[in-house]
């Protein structure tokens, strides 16, 4: 006979709407998590895979010596790409890029902007990338000086629908560039953006008095290369330094140890590298996110486990009534199996709608603009599919054989009941995602009390409240101390200074040779130009000497202030009057140490302190820094607003703050730790729903015996302890597996940062897991086991 046909089935789950509820709803929860998971894991390894050439394309760094260290830097000196090109028959082409620290103002008629994504590049670009030109010849394009090509977005933001070609840009109110190209509008996986792409010849006509931007000594551009055979990549980085013996002078011995070809499609998922362009993946974030959605998935199936054997009891009786009219024991098996891929499929159709309706939310929690394209995609529905399936037969294949087994008289005579085998096996499973779960809630927390601890850590200067202004032009640089003086005036204005970059921002590198360094040997040391106010009103401390002076003439060509690191590095017992050559070329400068600044952070806190070098170079001032009192911030923004208007009418007024910047350096940890917070409750809400399938089976098992001693005197009380006690142990038990494995993963993620935690001054937070989730699971299986406890007894044992 036919046994489970769909009707009957679909009549079973109907009646069964709140067990049908929970599994669904539990197989949807866990399918959603690992559909998102996968398709952000895909999307992130998808990062510059659009061009063809792309297993072909490398980008070329180097590591140089510092004296005390290696710095890792992501820019090059312009000479070595087309030098390598012309030298090497394995590279067939080479393309630099090159941007400020600060952002240009660039105008089109009324429209003006102040832009962060303005770069330069060689003319050889579109033989190496497939960045599509819309409209004009790629051959040409960036030939000429002052020519720039526009992404689609850009265009019309400054010319709306009309033809854009042959247009006039003007950079800086100071330069006209000639739209030559418009490019068809980047896709958001590359690992770094821009707007514009101007000629790189434009930067050889505006430096032209300047050559040393253009020396070995010089690291300030992006490179890459395209190579006939990717294979020649080791053999090219191996001769680098004998390709630099031939092509530097001997004052740059020693200045390298080794370069680098990183292959293009990897990029982005590498650490960033000093001055690195562009946002950053993690290869490691993404590992954890896949283990994580194959974990969760999995529990998603024990739930399914779970929950079936939950009904034991009932689909015992039923079965053993089937088998009694003839049901052979592997038609019950196919059908109960059945019924599980059933409820698969339809938790698949509600995960699908489920995750269309989140992506939305899901884009917010990991900083992506994922579309709705990417979820409906063959490869997005097939692999929902297959993990529907796979965990529709993981969920039912279980209770098919158990349940499938008993002969009928064991079940169907007075006392009879379900199957007992699989206790300890379902005890097991409850463990496992009970680790899982306090695992994940331990890792969490970790991630917010670092980003806590990084956000709360002394930076060596004050960033609040500090309003960043850029200035990045010549006219606003001649204008500097009109601008400075009527800023002054506003009573909640405390400090006013100018530098060429301001920490957390890109920073420019210049080779430098400290007293005690060996003769022909250079440093490459971050390089800060600023005012004589720039100390106080970032508010940097000051170690040794004196800060920079305006009274003194000499001060502005021949003084520079160290900080504590670079003292250190070069064990100066008296830093002060120490001699510093800047350049070290024809147009080299020699200055003396006037001051010494204790130790400030320039970068992310990921990194330690580097040394750096400060001096007043006006011509590379872009940015104001304006200290704020305690006023009113907006009323006292408004009025320098209206003093900039004055002075420099017809310029945007655009500001950000120094503090607000630092913190955005962490929007990676931001990320993983809203990841991680949403697995997390994800993982322990999967869990409880499988804790509560398993607490309703012991319950429903266990009916008669709770009959049995409430009839003999047994208190609701004794009733909770005796069904909430073995949970206790099993969550224990997963407290103590999960901490480990908790700890050792935290405690490698921190090794990243310069500036960490103490792990184990927050070891709370691996106890404060484990009883956050024992608090979950008690009110998850209280609840079930408080009804048990109220049963009557007179119902479960009027047939004793």
């Amino acid at each position: 006979m036919r046994s489970f046909p769909l009707k009957m089935m679909l009549r079973r789950l109907l009646r069964r709407r709140a067990y049908t509820a929970i599994t669904v709803g539990g197989l949807a929860l866990g399918l959603v998590c690992c559909l998102f998971i996968l398709v952000f894991v895909q999307h992130e390894r998808s990062y510059d895979r659009l061009h063809t050439r792309a297993d072909r394309i490398v980008r070329l760094t180097a590591d140089l010596n510092t004296g005390g260290g290696t710095l890792d830097l992501a820019f090059v000196p312009a000479p070595w790409g087309p030098a390598l090109a012309e030298d090497e028959a394995a590279v067939e082409t080479a393309v630099r890029f090159a941007r400020f620290a600060a952002p240009l103002l660039v105008r089109a008629g009324d429209r003006a902007f102040y832009e962060d994504h303005f770069f330069w590049a060689d003319s050889t670009l579109f033989e190496v990338f497939d960045f599509r030109l819309l409209r004009g010849n790629p051959a040409t394009a960036l030939v000429a000086p002052y020519s720039v090509v526009l992404t689609e977005e850009t265009a019309r933001r400054y010319f709306g629908d009309a033809d854009p070609m042959g247009r006039t840009l003007t950079i800086d109110a100071t330069r006209d560039y000639r739209v030559t190209g418009l490019l068809e509008q980047p896709p958001e996986n590359l690992h770094f953006r821009f707007d514009f792409l101007a000629s790189f010849t434009t930067l050889e006509d505006i430096y032209a008095g300047e050559r040393g931007r253009f020396s070995w000594g010089y690291h300030f551009y992006y490179t890459y290369l395209l190579l006939a055979d990717p294979a020649a990549a080791p053999r090219i980085e191996a001769g680098f330094l004998d390709f630099l013996e031939r092509h530097t002078s001997e004052r740059f011995a020693g200045y390298y140890e080794r370069g680098h070809l990183t292959p293009l499609p990897s990029l982005y998922l590498r650490p960033a590298r000093t001055n690195d362009v562009g946002p950053r993946g993690d290869a490691a974030t993404l590992r954890l996110l896949g283990f994580l959605a194959v974990f969760i998935l999995a529990l998603a199936a024990i739930n399914f486990t779970n929950l079936a054997a939950a009904q034991g009891t009932e689909r015992a009786t039923e079965v053993g009534v089937r088998k009694a009219l003839g049901a052979s024991r592997g038609a019950l098996a196919r059908a109960l199996l059945a019924e599980s891929l059933l409820l698969a499929a339809v938790a698949a159709l509600a995960a699908l709608a489920l995750a269309l309706a989140l992506l939305p939310l899901f884009n917010t929690l990991a900083g992506t603009a994922l579309g709705y394209g990417r979820l409906l995609s063959p490869g997005a529905v097939l692999l929902l599919l297959g993990a529907a399936l796979a965990t529709g037969v993981a969920g039912g294949l279980y209770p098919a054989l158990v349940l499938s087994r008993p002969e009928p008289a064991l079940v169907l005579r007075p006392g009879g009941r379900a199957p007992r085998q699989g206790v300890r096996f379902r005890q097991g499973l409850v463990v496992f995602q009970f680790t899982v779960s306090i695992f994940l809630i331990a890792l969490t927390a970790v991630v917010f009390s670092q980003i806590r601890h990084l956000l709360r850590a002394p930076l060596g200067f004050d960033a609040a409240p500090v309003l960043v202004v850029p200035m990045h032009d010549l006219t606003l640089r001649e204008r500097y101390p009109v601008l400075k003086e009527a800023f002054l005036r506003h009573p909640n204005v405390q400090r006013v200074s100018a530098s060429s970059t301001v920490p957390g921002a890109l920073m420019e590198r210049a080779a430098y040779r400290p007293e005690g360094l060996p003769e022909g040997e250079t440093m490459t040391l971050p390089q800060l130009s600023a005012d004589p106010d720039f100390v106080e009103t970032l508010g940097l401390g000051l170690a040794a000497g004196r800060p920079l002076d305006a009274d003194r003439p000499t001060d502005a060509e021949t003084a520079f202030l160290v900080n504590q690191a670079l003292v250190d590095q070069m064990g100066w017992r008296e830093p002060v009057g120490k001699r510093i050559t800047w350049n070290t070329g024809r147009d080299a400068v020699e200055g003396r140490v006037v001051g010494v600044l204790a130790d400030f952070h320039t970068a992310s806190l990921r990194d330690p302190v580097e040394p750096v070098v400060m001096q007043t170079v006006p011509q590379r001032f872009n940015f104001f820094t304006v200290r704020l009192g305690p006023g009113d911030v907006q009323e006292t923004i408004a009025a320098l607003e209206d003093a900039w208007r004055t002075h420099q009418p017809g310029w945007p007024f655009d500001y950000r703050f120094l503090d607000a910047d630092f913190a955005a350096l962490y929007e990676t940890e931001r990320r993983l730790g809203r990841l991680a917070t949403a697995a997390a409750l994800l993982a322990l809400a999967v869990a409880c729903l499988g804790l509560f399938g398993l607490a309703a089976y012991q319950a429903e098992r266990r009916a008669r015996e709770i009959g049995l001693r409430k009839a003999l005197g047994a208190t609701v009380p004794d009733v909770l302890r005796l069904l909430t006690r073995e949970y206790l142990l099993l969550i224990a038990v997963a407290a103590v597996l999960a901490a480990p494995a908790a700890y050792l993963v935290a405690q490698g993620w921190l090794e990243d940062f310069a500036v960490r935690i103490d792990l184990l001054a927050h070891a709370w937070v691996f106890a404060a897991a484990g009883l956050a989730a024992l608090l979950v699971a008690l009110l998850t299986v209280g609840g079930r086991a408080l009804r048990a406890a109220h049963t009557d007894p007179a119902r479960v044992l009027r047939y004793e």
